[in-house]
């Protein structure tokens, strides 16, 4: 039976893989056919793209590091708070509750969407950078795994957390609201990160929740 080793990369959402006959590959875990396995939806099988490379190719092989895009992302969602704080304290000073309350759906929306755009234009800094270190003829495979595991709900912990902190936000009048919003940005971009291009992919294979079924050329 052909085995795996998966191992991290510089780059967050890419794994380096050797096999069991020596090829190594690149592994996209963007690519993940179920996103949602974490959310309940349990499948039969799930797929994950891989790039060929040359086994002496060392240009992913760095485990991730808090990055400096990373640390201004941050820094941007913390500007955005920072602003949208001063925006609630003059508000709120001056209109009724009402328009308060629906002051409030909107800073925390716009907030978590802001989160989705940052965790966006984090992948496409990240995909250039490996990019440019994949040769420009590569083969494309498809590793499909069985999935050998109960439904598991720990995605939802983030929702939960989320969820605790709008009604906290929604409650709240007593200038607390900034570092509430800046809680939720920050934790909103981590969930998107996480949610959008981190399948664990390694760690389900090493705890033989994914049983590797084939590779196959696509």
């Amino acid at each position: 039976m052909n085995e795996l080793d998966i191992r991290w990369t510089k780059f967050t959402f890419y794994k380096f893989v050797t096999d069991s006959n020596g090829k190594t590959y690149v592994m996209d875990t963007r690519t993940i056919s179920n996103k949602l396995l974490e959310f309940g939806n349990l499948s039969s099988s799930v797929s994950v793209d891989m790039i060929e490379i040359d086994p002496n190719n060392t240009a992913f092989e760095q485990k991730a590091t808090m990055t400096k895009e990373f640390v201004g992302l941050t820094g941007a969602v913390q500007v955005f708070s920072t602003l949208t704080f001063r925006m609630i304290t003059d508000f709120f000073a001056t209109n009724p509750l009402y328009q308060q309350l629906f002051m409030k759906f909107f800073l925390f929306a716009c907030s978590l969407f802001i989160s989705f755009l940052l965790a966006k234009f984090y992948f496409y800094v990240y995909d250039k950078q490996a990019k440019e270190n994949l040769p420009e003829q590569s083969k494309r495979y498809r590793a499909t795994f069985k999935v050998h595991s109960q439904r598991r709900f720990s995605g939802y912990l983030f929702v939960a957390i989320i969820g605790a902190l709008f009604l906290v936000f929604l409650n709240v009048n007593d200038g607390t609201e900034g570092a509430l919003l800046v809680m939720n940005s920050l934790l909103s971009l981590v969930f998107f990160i996480v949610c959008l291009g981190m399948c664990p992919v390694d760690l389900y294979y090493s705890k033989q929740v994914f049983i590797l079924e084939s590779i196959k050329e696509i």
